[in-house]
């Protein structure tokens, strides 16, 4: 890994273990183990490293895949299939990261705001094929899909976050459908 990537890592995951309005310069390069004019010779200033490291994190995220699994015999399967999509991208670092700054600077960050919204809506659009699914399978008679999937959106960023445990959410949501 280059020296900028460690910078970059190290930006990250001070931010998401101790939060990311606290980050300093010097912290970041102690914890790259690099002096802190290392760190300006590859950004001009906090604010560049920020939007380097989020749009790293977002890099990340494009290429995530979220599966939903058409071959699965109920729609229980199928659900639990993209959920564990769900945990294993947004718990891998860097995306792990991404959700973290948007879920710390949501309230006091456009960028956080906007990122905290873009994620609602990958969840929420794979959740809408999972549930177009269902009806197709004649698994669920629902016929408003579109909004149960925003209404069960921040239920599946709530799992993700362990607010709400993934069993219950399963079970929550196949109440629903």
């Amino acid at each position: 890994m280059d020296t900028k990537d460690r910078i970059l890592d190290s930006f990250l995951h001070f931010g998401q273990d101790k939060g990311f309005q606290e980050i300093s310069i010097s912290q970041v390069s102690a914890m790259a183990g690099i002096r802190k004019a290392t760190v300006f010779s590859h950004f001009k200033d906090k604010e560049e490293l920020k939007d380097k490291a989020l749009d790293k994190c977002l890099r990340a995220l494009d290429k995530a895949e979220f599966n939903i699994d058409f071959k699965a015999k109920d729609k229980e399967e199928l659900f639990v299939s993209l959920i564990n999509s769900f945990i294993d991208t947004f718990t891998a670092f860097p995306v792990s990261a991404l959700l973290s700054y948007s879920e710390q600077l949501r309230g006091v960050d456009d960028r956080a705001l906007g990122i905290s919204k873009d994620i609602d809506r990958i969840i929420s659009s794979r959740l809408l094929v999972a549930l177009d699914y269902c009806v197709q399978r004649s698994w669920s008679t629902v016929d408003y899909t579109d909004a149960l999937s925003e209404l069960l959106s921040p239920a599946v960023r709530d799992m993700i976050n362990g607010f709400l445990d993934e069993e219950s959410l399963i079970d929550n949501l196949l109440d629903l459908i």
